[in-house]
């Protein structure tokens, strides 16, 4: 017994949880080391700016900080241009430089804002995060940032882009003074009954002209590919006539539908330092630019230099992929861990660790105290024990002697019903006469019987104060119950599944990766509508469809469909390649950003939280879209911008004799809707030409939900638990003692009696002996006197 209690008692463990005050940042990381998984900080501050420890310096492309796009230069180059062909290199140049320092400006601003207003958000921290998992959260978040910023400024792009394509808008010729008229307008002069003839101005729609033929070969409105190489002309003078050759083609510069197309379409390679074109367009402009000016004052541009490991734009790179990816080279994000940790500020930090229960010296105090109720509970119970076995033997023996004739055999109850009678008779004689106190416990000048006497009464005070005592002490001890912790390293997802079945919310797993993205768990599959997969928005289905119209889409009247129908095409396929990239890139957003939770989520709450986040990235993509589609349509109408088309805005002619400016009227529609006050305005326009026309709102139902017929969303509440990975899972139940426990308690607390009671014991009894021998006296003193007195 002695063995078991001394085990029970020396390898019990408990787990303890251990607090440190006001942690510094040293003592923060030695006990991440020392306590990886427990280890928890509260921050005092949960919500902390990002400005609090984030910066970023980002670089946009070399072309913004040059020269190129600085005033100096752009005056040159405004000097510089050629006033007799609007098509040559350095006219176009001219204005693709001034576009591309606005464009370097709004990257700039945009970027500038982005950042601005992430700063100003905040970092939610419930807890202090080690460097790493807060270096592996905000490289998430970050990344998010600089992809959520970068996919806005390219579907701007890509939105307008596809709005110029489609609405063909009227733009001048860049040299005003090179022609008196526009090549993109027809002039005729019809008779006028009034005033005899007048002229009458029509839209054509054209493109790009050919360099050495001079001609149109490509029409833009059924073609948005039409491209011509850009070159330098010489210009020659003779007596009656001028005229310019071709003298250098520009490497990287192209001439598209719109001068927006021509810069995106084109490069910046002559202006890098290793470009073998970039000495001689500087030359042709130093020419143009000393034959213009009287007094010429000449700048030497710095011309840009490409290194790979600065750069991630190749000279070749098209000005629309710079253009789409916001103009940045590095964006420089930069991180202050210990300001982290300053603004997190954790008042105190707790790690739970398993310790021995009781301690070298609580051990040996146990033991002491075991060993004192184990002694006088075998010395009471031995000797009784020893004699009940000794007096089943006699009787057996007693038995075995007597003669079968003569033994009376008496039934098992009875025989049960005498061993009781006599086992109880014997405990009761043994209890009356049983002293365990030695004669020094009562002084030696009392004499034998009473010492005798007041020993058996101070056992008997001994053992009913022992029972009482250890009945009290046990039933508390037992039927109070005891918080007890139970723990499970790494569970199996089956493992926590029956738990959590069991204990539900009282489990709690604490996660070693608190932050995981989405896509590990998560998959959004959007369905398109089946327009966007079908051969109608393909090329080839497109071009074979208006193969037999005439490529003057001019010669159909204004009411004709045939007018409209590649544009339509070609506005429904940019539409889905739009939405469909806009609608993955808003997944993949959701995907890649965090998830960040220290504690393992329920799975009802996961999965309504995860489906809250998900119905707002729904909603949010195509609200992003109208409010641009608004935008664009808007800035168009509010501008009075010309489509050639000729559908909102026609020119009337001038009289011959009379004001020397073509002046614009609204084109009017059905209902009187004048294009000049609404936006909306519409016909039924037909294959033929009608009498009747009705007004027909504008179908947006598709546009307003990105052509999206359906979002299929998977979330995978297993795949969570394995990024969650949880290294200890708990939980907190109430229990009853074990009865190993108990029988301890119950020796430890029988040994702290025994040294008690053996002490108190004999003194109460003499204290009580005494009062009732002074009692006696002074009972018996009135007696004894009244006898004397009649004797």
């Amino acid at each position: 017994s002695f063995l078991i209690l001394l085990l029970f008692t020396s390898l019990s463990t408990q787990t303890v949880t251990i607090t440190i005050k006001n942690p510094a940042l040293s003592i923060f990381n030695d006990l991440q080391a020392l306590h990886p998984d427990t280890l928890k900080c509260p921050c005092s501050t949960v919500a902390i700016p990002y400005q609090k420890f984030v910066s970023m310096s980002p670089i946009l492309h070399q072309i913004c900080s040059g020269d190129f796009v600085g005033a100096r230069w752009l005056a040159i180059m405004g000097k510089g241009t050629n006033s007799f062909r609007s098509s040559d290199w350095r006219n176009i140049a001219f204005g693709q430089l001034l576009l591309l320092s606005d464009l370097c400006q709004l990257a700039n601003n945009t970027i500038d804002d982005a950042i601005h207003r992430f700063l100003l958000q905040t970092f939610i921290a419930p807890i202090a995060l080690t460097e790493i998992d807060l270096n592996a959260q905000l490289n998430a978040i970050l990344n998010q940032l600089f992809n959520s910023t970068i996919v806005r400024f390219g579907f701007l792009v890509d939105t307008v882009n596809l709005l110029l394509q489609i609405d063909q808008p009227f733009v001048g010729s860049i040299q005003n003074g090179a022609t008196d008229f526009f090549p993109n307008l027809i002039i005729s002069t019809p008779k006028n009954e009034i005033q005899n003839q007048t002229l009458k101005i029509a839209f054509v729609l054209s493109g790009p002209t050919d360099i050495d033929s001079g001609l149109v070969n490509c029409i833009c409105a059924t073609n948005p590919n039409c491209t011509d190489p850009v070159a330098v002309d010489n210009n020659y003078y003779t007596y009656d006539t001028a005229y310019s050759e071709v003298a250098y083609i520009v490497p990287g510069s192209i001439a598209g539908c719109s001068p927006s197309d021509s810069f995106q379409l084109s490069t910046l390679q002559c202006f890098y330092s290793d470009s073998d074109c970039f000495s001689i367009v500087m030359n042709y402009v130093k020419k143009v630019y000393f034959a213009n000016v009287l007094n010429p004052v000449w700048f030497d541009p710095s011309p840009l230099i490409y290194d790979p490991r600065l750069s991630q734009f190749p000279p070749n790179t098209s000005i629309n992929t710079i253009v789409k990816n916001i103009m940045v080279e590095q964006w420089n994000p930069s991180t202050s861990y210990n300001n982290f940790y300053e603004s997190c500020a954790p008042n105190y930090c707790t790690y739970s660790q398993t310790i021995p229960t009781n301690s070298v010296v609580g051990v040996i105090i146990k033991l002491v105290s075991m060993i004192g109720g184990l002694i006088v509970s075998l010395h009471l119970i031995t000797p009784l024990l020893v004699k009940f076995i000794s007096y089943l033997f006699s009787m057996i023996n007693k038995r075995q002697q007597e003669p079968e004739q003569q033994q009376v055999r008496l039934k098992w109850f009875d025989q049960l019903k005498l061993t009781t009678r006599n086992v109880a008779s014997l405990v009761y004689t043994k209890s009356i006469s049983l002293n365990i106190f030695p004669r020094r416990e009562f002084g030696n000048n009392i004499d034998q019987v009473t010492v005798r006497r007041l020993g058996q009464w101070s056992t008997r005070l001994y053992i009913a104060l022992m029972i009482i005592g250890l009945a009290i002490l046990t039933l508390y001890s037992v039927v109070q119950p005891h918080s007890l912790t139970k723990s499970f390293n790494q569970p199996s997802f089956n493992l926590y599944n029956q738990l959590f079945q069991k204990y539900g919310d009282q489990l709690k797993c604490s996660c070693s990766s608190i932050a995981s993205t989405y896509n590990h768990f998560v998959k959004i599959e959007p369905a398109f509508h089946e327009i966007c997969s079908s051969p109608f928005v393909s090329d080839e289905w497109r071009m074979n469809l208006t193969a037999g119209l005439d490529l003057d889409l001019s010669s159909y009247t204004l009411m004709d469909y045939r007018r409209f129908l590649s544009a339509h095409l070609q506005y429904l396929q940019g539409l889905c390649k739009i939405f469909i990239e806009s609608t993955n890139n808003s997944v993949d957003q959701l995907l890649s950003s965090l998830l960040v939770t220290t504690q393992l989520l329920p799975e009802t709450v996961f999965y309504e939280r995860t489906d809250l986040l998900t119905k707002q990235s729904k909603s949010s993509a195509p609200t992003t879209f109208a409010r641009l589609l608004f935008l664009t349509r808007s800035v168009n109408h509010g501008n009075a911008i010309i489509s050639s088309y000729g559908t909102n805005f026609e020119y009337i002619g001038p009289y011959y004799g009379g004001y020397s400016y073509a002046i614009t009227q609204p084109i009017i529609y059905d209902n009187g809707c004048s294009c000049a006050l609404y936006p909306n305005c519409t016909s039924q326009a037909s294959f033929i030409e009608m009498n009747s026309s009705a007004t027909i709102p504008i179908r947006a139902e598709l546009i307003n939900d990105l052509f999206v017929e359906e979002w299929a969303t998977n979330i995978n509440y297993s795949s969570y638990y394995e990024q969650c990975s949880p290294l200890l899972c708990s939980y907190t139940y109430n229990k009853q003692i074990s009865p190993l426990y108990t029988i301890t308690l119950i020796l430890g607390l029988q040994g702290g009696l025994t040294i008690v009671l053996k002490w108190i014991g004999p003194k109460i009894v003499q204290i009580a002996a005494k009062c009732c021998r002074q009692l006696e006296q002074l009972v018996s003193a009135p007696i004894h006197k009244q006898q004397q007195q009649q004797v």
